[in-house]
């Protein structure tokens, strides 16, 4: 999974919509599997070989290092695709923190 240069890899939440290319006709039967995910909420696909899905993680490196996990451990996956990155602002410690 590429990454904007601009996205935080530690410390800052990121939400990420992703398409995840599976072998054909395996969509169907990798989805229960996405559920179990965390952070992972599947939200649509094509019921052959796209999957759409929304992964939060608490860190850019969190997510990648889950995203990169997945496909090394499920075969029949042939890549994760983002179509949106978003992330929290960075926060910099105050007086009041």
């Amino acid at each position: 999974m590429d990454w904007p240069a601009d996205i935080s890899l530690d410390g800052v939440p990121v939400v990420t919509g992703v398409v995840i290319e599976t072998l054909e006709g395996r969509a169907a039967a990798l989805e229960p599997r996405l559920e179990k995910v965390d952070g992972l909420r599947v939200v649509g696909g094509d019921g052959a070989r796209r999957i759409a899905a929304v992964w939060a993680g608490e860190s850019g490196r969190s997510l990648l290092k889950a995203v990169e996990s997945f496909v090394h451990g499920n075969d029949e996956v042939l890549g994760v695709y983002p179509t949106f990155i978003g992330q929290d602002e960075p926060h910099e410690p105050s007086a009041d923190d």
